[in-house]
């Protein structure tokens, strides 16, 4: 069953609490952890992000003290983020693509929630744009159709940088619109924010943007780490989250964890009949750059231990 990112929330909330009933030895304090609130009902970018966390607090509860979850007051955008997250008043920890502005402002635990999912990129189009894509064969056809992007999203210098025709737009919900009202012709997504989204519009009536589909002939990766970020006032909240990570990737759990959460979505996107374009990151820190050459960390759609392109 599916639930609403409210739901989501409310869930996490009553797990935590659950799962923080039974005292810690040695410990009596409980940890109070602020996360951030999606922007609207179809906004579900970071659904699994809030998973993955009520079960690093779970794994954590017994061994480092129960935990008090409660959700911001209001909906911040990526720099109002940033600038809340230093604060540490508002929010405390929240899953984001990650920079080097970011990673030198705040906490990044290291470890890639998704394995990586989120470096492959599919596009939401206008449905009768289609067949102009099907013609799209080379990188360089690619670039020259507009794209839209959020205007503070970490991908927009990827792809300006790349050489893309790059239209910012300042709103999650706008940018559907925008592209139906053809301002632009592509809106990437990660694989598994392409269909969710497609999906929550069938869902939420009032949103429903029914001239849009999922692109069918092209993926485009580019290096992304999505890190849980923490204030830098939460030393021991930052702890706990790479404690209980660390002990899911030892454990094969987090990889586990995260096809449980999107295989069906990888799937769908059917990524061996599509073109792959491999683009670059420039702006990536030597230390996630790493990260990448590791494949503890790192899952492949295209391995054939997958088993997702057979015959």
């Amino acid at each position: 069953m599916k639930y609403s990112v409210a739901i989501r929330l409310q869930i996490l909330i009553l797990c935590v609490f659950l799962a923080s009933a039974e005292p810690a030895l040695g410990s009596a304090d409980v940890e109070t952890i602020i996360i951030d609130n999606p922007s609207t009902v179809i906004d579900t970018r970071n659904a699994y992000a809030y998973d993955l966390l009520t079960e690093v607090l779970r794994r954590t509860s017994h061994t480092l003290g129960p935990t008090s979850v409660s959700q911001s007051t209001y909906y911040m955008d990526r720099r109002r983020l940033l600038i809340e997250l230093k604060a540490g008043k508002l929010i405390t920890v929240t899953a984001q693509p990650t920079s080097a502005e970011w990673e030198k402002a705040l906490i990044p635990i290291r470890i890639p929630i998704d394995m990586g999912l989120s470096s492959w990129h599919i596009s939401l189009i206008r449905t009768e744009s289609q067949d102009a894509f099907l013609s799209i064969d080379t990188l360089d056809k690619l670039k020259r159709v507009p794209l839209g992007v959020g205007s503070g999203w970490s991908s927009r210098s990827v792809y300006e940088l790349n050489g893309f025709e790059v239209v910012p737009g300042s709103n999650y919900e706008g940018l559907f619109r925008m592209l139906e009202q053809r301002r632009f012709d592509h809106l990437p997504r990660q694989i598994n924010e392409a269909f969710a989204e497609i999906d929550s519009f069938h869902i939420n009536s009032q949103y429903l943007f029914s001239n849009l589909k999922v692109e069918s002939n092209f993926v485009v990766h580019f290096p992304v780490a999505k890190y849980f970020f923490v204030s830098l006032g939460q030393p021991k909240l930052a702890e706990r989250i790479r404690i209980g990570l660390e002990s899911m990737l030892r454990d094969g759990s987090l990889k586990e964890f995260m096809l449980m959460h999107n295989i069906d979505l990888i799937k769908r996107a059917k990524l061996c009949k599509r073109r792959v374009f491999y683009i670059d990151d420039e702006t990536l820190t030597p230390q996630t750059r790493a990260i990448f050459r590791s494949n503890a960390y790192m899952y492949n759609p295209f391995d054939e231990t997958e088993r997702l392109c057979k015959n």
